[in-house]
């Protein structure tokens, strides 16, 4: 699900607040989003996908660092 699609970033801040809360308590999020800054807020690993099954992943941190390649 994109959660933050179209939210100001006083609201983006907020819902990743609220995202926080509930990865605290245990729950698995399956979180699609295109801004980074908001995923790795909240993430421990993701996987990156391009048209494709898969075209990266692991620890989050490990991709805010390179770019995605071909």
């Amino acid at each position: 699900m994109k959660f933050c699609g179209g939210l100001t970033g006083s609201e983006t801040r907020a819902m990743m607040d609220l995202l926080q809360r509930v990865r605290e308590g245990g729950t698995t999020i399956l979180y699609v989003e295109h801004d980074m800054k908001a995923i790795m807020s909240v993430c421990d690993r993701i996987t990156v996908a391009e048209f494709r099954p898969e075209a990266g992943g692991g620890q989050a941190g490990r991709h805010s660092e390179r770019p995605v390649s071909d």
